[in-house]
């Protein structure tokens, strides 16, 4: 059984912002899949959905609805209940420190800053699983604060870049989902 993770935070308020990359992945891949909706479990504090039947083949795709900076809560009670391994963990999530259009994947490492991840690291103990980290530019020289940065709503020269960027990264989740393999990289779109 595996676990996939995109960060984002709930309300209509955050539709569209840098800062749902995750989300907008997994939505992605729902419509790809042809998933059922997602759907509130309040006992995870996620939106989920899921391909396969129980067991091996099986994958959760959760949105946790516990805001970004208390991600961990949400991902550790889905990975207790289900006992599920961190090496059977993906997270997706922004990346304000790489340029936009930009894939990373990695196996391992600190949050970066990024308090979703931190977040996930604290409440699991263990910061060795899968992640992707999406691109999408820097506050830097922009006269702006890192947190209204990713907040914002998307601009529309940025449109371009972002879905070929998600539509990669789905790419990259189906491919982990249906072969168990994938490599450390950094892709730019």
């Amino acid at each position: 059984m595996r676990l996939v993770v995109g960060l984002g935070n709930p309300g209509k308020k955050f539709d569209n912002t840098y800062h749902n990359i995750g989300f907008m992945v997994l939505d992605k891949i729902a419509d790809r899949l042809s998933l059922i909706a997602y759907r509130l479990e309040n006992q995870f504090q996620a939106e989920v959905t899921q391909i396969g039947g129980i067991g091996e083949n099986r994958v959760i795709f959760a949105k946790p609805q516990t805001f970004m900076n208390n991600s961990g809560d949400s991902v550790q009670k889905i990975l207790s209940y289900y006992k599920i391994g961190t090496d059977d963990l993906l997270v997706i999530s922004d990346d304000i420190d790489l340029e936009l259009g930009t894939v990373r994947t990695r196996f391992s490492g600190s949050s970066g800053g990024h308090k979703g991840l931190e977040s996930i690291i604290q409440k699991i103990g263990d910061n060795r699983f899968l992640r992707i980290r999406m691109g999408i530019g820097s506050n830097r020289n922009k006269g702006i604060t890192a947190e209204n940065y990713v907040l914002r709503k998307i601009g529309s020269r940025d449109v371009k870049a972002l879905s070929k960027s998600i539509d990669k990264t789905a790419d990259i989740v189906l491919n982990w989902v249906r072969s168990g393999e994938i490599k450390e990289e950094t892709i730019t779109i």
